[in-house]
């Protein structure tokens, strides 16, 4: 494994000291090699006054591995960048505000002629974390590869099973060609190669499970580290607006009362006819920040679910969809339980599978 002085390439330790003194890096009292990116998170620009990208730096089984911008970097870009991005390292928290809210801690957004444009603060010295940050993983799942437009390349396991689905799938349409099977023996290698390609099927399907599992780990940590706090907001914003519903009920009728007095004064002094155009909807609100409020809203109430079928079902032509798709289970259920049900019965039919 190469080593910068008394610094593995593979280990978080140069990266932290990065972090916790900057200027060690400019001085050159921490050492910085060409090409040998250290592992940990940084930032830099990809081009003449663009904007810092977020950068990530790690090894497996020796080998060179890198995001930019939250896209998997192809080894020699990721060399090629390491002696600007080393002067800039970040804490992992700030990578992460980067890579997932778009900002990083000390960027300015600002609205220039209606449009959002970022003010790129100057990176400044960030405390090294207390505890190890957990390594990337190892095989992420890119859209794109920086610095290779050909894309991602995909590990020899997932190619050799895409080569095998499409050579059963040529044999496929191969005995296909002249149509549906006619006889016992092309049947027979049609179903065969169903079979084959169901084997696949369910390789690739494992090999997904087993490539995303990471990634679903990883959301569930998070899941469980913030749902306390989730879970505590919620309670307390249901618990305001049950405790504030009974001031506004007696706000709001304070305030209609208030409104038909003077609605009648002006008809009074007015002699109009309809004073509908002056009212304005009462609306009480409490709060300095977000006004909680009543609102009013329209809502359908049956009143004969019979009635309402009919009418649903002779009105609309043809009949709606989920309408029909509702009925449909309905019927079935009664059917299978033995009930007879006027207008539909059972069938059975045949499919493949």
């Amino acid at each position: 494994m190469s080593t910068v002085t008394d610094y593995r390439v593979d280990d978080w330790t140069w990266w932290q000291t990065a972090v916790e003194n900057p200027q060690r890096v400019m001085d050159g009292t921490l050492p910085v090699h060409d090409g040998e990116p250290m592992t940990g998170f940084y930032r830099t620009t990809t081009e003449k006054g663009g904007e810092y990208k977020p950068v990530a730096f790690w090894y497996v089984g020796g080998a060179l591995q890198a995001a930019v911008d939250g896209k998997v970097a192809s080894e020699d870009f990721a060399r090629s960048i390491w002696t600007h991005a080393c002067k800039r390292p970040v804490s992992h928290e700030a990578y992460l505000a980067k890579t997932e809210k778009g900002v990083w801690p000390d960027e300015v957004v600002a609205e220039i002629k209606g449009e959002r444009q970022s003010l790129q603060a100057k990176p400044k010295t960030e405390p090294a974390p207390k505890r190890p940050v957990r390594q990337p993983s190892a095989e992420p799942n890119p859209r794109a590869v920086i610095g290779n437009n050909a894309g991602p390349a995909e590990s020899a396991e997932f190619q050799q099973l895409k080569d095998e689905i499409d050579e059963w799938r040529r044999r496929l349409d191969k005995e296909l060609k002249d149509g549906d099977p006619a006889d016992e023996d092309s049947a027979s290698r049609v179903s065969d190669i169903g079979t084959k390609l169901s084997e696949l099927e369910r390789q690739a399907d494992q090999m997904r499970v087993a490539e995303k599992q990471p990634f679903l780990d990883g959301g569930r940590e998070i899941d469980a580290k913030f749902k306390p706090l989730t879970n505590m907001a919620e309670d307390g914003k249901r618990k305001a607006k049950r405790a504030v519903t009974p001031y506004l009920q007696k706000k709001t009728a304070e305030e209609q009362e208030r409104l038909r007095q003077e609605d009648a004064q002006r008809q009074q002094e007015r002699r109009l006819d309809d004073a509908a155009g002056s009212r304005r909807e009462p609306k009480a609100q409490v709060g300095n920040r977000k006004a909680v409020s009543l609102v009013k809203r329209k809502v359908a109430v049956i009143d004969d679910p019979v009635t309402l079928a009919t009418f649903m079902l002779t009105k609309c032509d043809p009949p709606l969809p989920d309408l029909i798709e509702v009925i449909r289970t309905a019927a079935l259920r009664m059917l299978k339980a033995g009930v007879a049900v006027t207008g539909a019965h059972l069938e059975e039919i045949e499919e493949a599978r």
